[in-house]
């Protein structure tokens, strides 16, 4: 679940701290490698980046976007916002959906008594 996570906010933080979290996670994932991945272990990474794509959507919110025609001033005017916008909260949930999504499918692959082989090779 580490390296999911880890990869996760690697990604979301790549013009900043994220290639050496990038580097952490892939650590990780080639330990796991070595030590011989199974099915299961799969959708636990995805589920750890499942998890830090949602932490860091949680951390987003809440977001107001600019209403059409406003403007901003610094320091704001009475009455008047001083920002507006913020990060779309889509931009985090949408990739949590997809690694969760992908880590039950993983899972349910990984509990078929055949362990995902192809029907047609019975």
């Amino acid at each position: 679940m580490i390296a999911g996570a880890l990869t996760a906010v690697g990604l979301l933080g790549i013009m900043t701290i994220g290639l050496s979290l990038l580097l952490i996670a892939g650590l990780l994932l080639a330990a796991l490698w070595l030590d011989g991945v199974s099915e299961s272990d799969v959708a636990l990474v995805l589920i750890g980046a499942a998890a830090g794509f949602v932490v860091f959507g949680i951390a987003s919110l809440p977001y107001h976007p600019c209403r059409p025609g406003e403007t901003l001033s610094d320091p704001p005017l009475p009455g008047q916002r001083s920002a507006c916008g913020g990060t779309h909260p889509a931009i985090y949930f949408v990739p949590a959906v997809v690694a969760l999504v992908g880590a039950v499918t993983s899972a349910v692959v990984a509990r078929r008594p055949d362990r995902g082989a192809s029907p047609t090779a019975r």
